[in-house]
């Protein structure tokens, strides 16, 4: 259970890649920030056996002048030998609008949380330095959805790309290196 600990401590926090924007100055090239909060209080009814940790991840990027939000909802599980994450799809506030931050997100009820169609899992690897990697393809009616990250306790490495019919539809040329700001 130390190893999940030691991996919350460094994925949660509010991260800015300002620096390599600033260092890039490309126009296509997103200035992004990146808020992990720890949100296992708010999932009810856990398996008594459960032993890992939900987390909503919400993304700010802004590109060409236009800004973009996100959310997404994870679970950590250590299996022994690696961190397992899944991702979930986030049930609607409310008033049926998409969790798109924190304070949107509503109490769930861990009986109704239903995993994500479009993302498969992955698994972080520590090394020697406590670093996490993972590498993860998720294939999806024709679209292939890639996923590398790197993180420490400084720094989120994140490269994310989706492909369909052998074009990137979403990703950018080189990983978005996210700085520690909170």
């Amino acid at each position: 259970m130390g190893e999940l600990k030691d991996f919350m401590e460094i994925i949660v926090g509010e991260f800015s890649n300002e620096r390599q924007w600033q260092a890039l100055k490309e126009a296509d090239f997103p200035l992004a920030e990146h808020t992990n909060t720890a949100v296992t209080d708010k999932v009810h009814h856990l398996p008594a056996d459960f032993k890992g940790a939900f987390l909503l991840e919400e993304n700010r990027y802004t590109l060409r002048g236009n800004e973009r939000k996100s959310a997404h909802l994870f679970s950590f599980t250590w299996t022994g030998k690696d961190i397992l994450m899944l991702s979930y799809i986030l049930p609607k506030t409310a008033d049926h609008r998409v969790v798109k931050t924190y304070r949107d997100l509503p109490d769930m009820d861990f009986r109704d949380l239903q995993l994500s169609p479009h993302f498969s899992e992955a698994h972080f690897i520590p090394d020697e330095q406590g670093i996490w990697k993972t590498h993860s393809v998720t294939k999806d009616h024709g679209t292939e959805f890639i996923l590398d990250e790197v993180f420490n306790y400084k720094q989120l490495i994140v490269d994310e790309k989706k492909i369909k019919n052998g074009r990137m539809i979403f990703g950018f040329n080189e990983p978005i290196v996210y700085d520690r700001i909170g």
